[in-house]
C-alpha cells in the first residue's frame, strides 16, 4: 500500500491494517458488520486518498 500512497506513514499504514484485521476477525466470529463500519468511518479520509491514488495510477 505504501507504494500507492507515499505520503502515508508506515505507522499509520500498520495501524490501519491492524484495525482492519481486527474488524475482520470480529466479523468472522460474530457475523456483525458493525466493527467494519466503525473501521470504515474511522479511516474514511485515508480510504479516499487510497482510491484517488489508485485512480491516478490507472490513468498514467
Amino acid at each position: 500500500m505504501s507504494n500507492v500512497i507515499p505520503l502515508m506513514s508506515k505507522h499509520t499504514e500498520k495501524l490501519m491494517k491492524h484495525e482492519a484485521l481486527t474488524a475482520l476477525h470480529i466479523f468472522e466470529e460474530t457475523g456483525s458488520r458493525e466493527e467494519f463500519r466503525k473501521w470504515q468511518e474511522c479511516w474514511k479520509k485515508e480510504l479516499r486518498i487510497i482510491e484517488q491514488c489508485k485512480g491516478n495510477k490507472l490513468n498514467e
